[in-house]
């Protein structure tokens, strides 16, 4: 074969492999970031458990808020009045100083302690989802990756095979392609391995078999929050925790008020007159020795801790927010620039390899520029990451969930 036609035939094997097979690995169809928190909440069985957890929590503070029992005493006796008692009596507590209110109160907020348990929850499995997707991800597109550099490095070795035929190149560059195949092997065995391992990591964050494409391209919005005491799990229960030491104080004083009963009475079955009678009972609470003000002063303690613990949770947040917010801004920077990065190595890729054609280049050149192609193409990847685990931090931080 003539020197030019082999340097043609060594071009074409080269620019064969180039393109854009890397850039995903194949599949029928693609699992969104979105889709797959949301397919972990369906299947995961602690998500379930989290939602049954809540649900208990909500009947068991729907008995807070209930009034007080009715109670019926019926009883006999083989000789008249021996006890001094009443065989008949229904007992209905009247609540006129505000235990009632105290113990709605203590509801709401072990419903609010509830609802902030089942959001943590959830956040953790989305969490736990984003990471292992993440991660699942950038294997696949490395095991793409790895494939397309072993397919050019086989190319080029019968490429520089072509140019030995030829004359046109010293033998040594064979044991360097050589050399360069072997590697990409291995680096292809390694990274599919790792591909599998990661796979089977996000099945089991998402809790069932997840066998679509995965993909870093698209990032899901992250919308402000003008409140995150009202989004974010940690400041959900801290401030459920501040509801429940308010009621705890509530509860406290209304304790050590009067108790007012209505009493319906029936006089003994043995009595003659069988009459029905109504008492109000009336009890008030006489001396304690300082124990309800004791008890008031612990609650009041109470209530101001988790009252300041709150306050310095919101301020973090919002400097969490930020701190989130800025980073991400790094991240999308970063991935331009990754972006731009990528393009220059193309441009010198299709330089190097007109060179190469016209004998300008060397084989070994066109051999680096595409292994510093693959290398921008693995920093853009390492980019696209560091975005989306920068979007999950700033998730977290704002309390948004997918």
């Amino acid at each position: 074969m003539p020197p030019v036609a082999a340097f043609a035939c060594a071009c074409a094997l080269v620019a064969l492999c180039v393109g854009p097979s890397a850039a995903q690995p194949a599949g029928s169809e693609t699992l969104t970031l979105a889709q797959a928190v949301g397919r972990a909440r369906a299947t995961r069985l602690d998500a379930r458990a989290a939602k049954l957890e809540r649900s208990a929590a909500a009947a068991a503070a729907h008995t807070l808020a209930l009034y007080p029992a009715i109670r019926l005493d019926a009883g006999a006796s083989t000789r008249p009045d021996p006890g001094g008692g009443e065989d008949l009596t229904l007992y209905a507590p009247l609540d006129l100083f505000g235990r009632q209110a105290a113990g709605r109160a203590s509801a709401r907020a072990a419903l609010s302690q509830a609802d902030a348990a089942l959001r943590q929850a959830e956040m953790d499995v989305q969490q736990e989802v984003l990471q292992a997707y993440v991660e699942a991800a950038s294997a696949d597109l490395a095991a793409a990756a790895a494939q397309s550099q072993l397919a050019e490095a086989e190319e080029l070795a019968r490429a520089t095979r072509a140019l030995l035929a030829a004359e046109a190149a010293p033998a040594i560059q064979l044991v360097r392609v050589t050399l360069e195949v072997d590697r990409a092997r291995a680096q292809l065995a390694s990274a599919q391995s790792e591909a599998r391992a990661a796979r089977l990591r996000l099945n089991g964050a998402v809790g069932s078999e997840v066998g679509q494409t995965l993909t870093l391209e698209g990032c899901p919005p992250v919308p402000p929050v003008a409140d995150p005491a009202s989004a974010r799990p940690d400041l959900l229960a801290l401030a459920a925790a501040r509801d429940a030491a308010r009621s705890e104080a509530r509860m406290v004083r209304a304790e050590s008020r009067p108790t007012l009963e209505m009493q319906a009475r029936r006089f003994p079955w043995s009595a003659e007159e069988r009459d029905l009678g109504a008492r109000l009972q009336l009890s008030m609470p006489l001396l304690d020795f300082g124990a309800a003000r004791a008890q008031a002063q612990a609650a009041d303690g109470r209530l101001d801790a988790a009252a300041l613990r709150l306050r310095h949770a919101v301020r973090a947040a919002s400097l969490e927010d930020a701190a989130a917010a800025a980073e991400l801004g790094g991240a999308v920077e970063a991935l331009a620039d990754a972006d731009k990065l990528v393009e220059a190595c193309h441009d010198i890729v299709a330089r190097t390899r007109a060179g190469f054609a016209q004998g300008g280049a060397t084989l070994l050149d066109v051999l680096d520029a595409l292994r510093a192609l693959r290398e921008a193409e693995g920093g853009r990847v390492d980019a696209m990451k560091a975005r989306m685990a920068a979007t999950g931090k700033l998730l977290a931080a704002r309390g948004v969930l997918l």
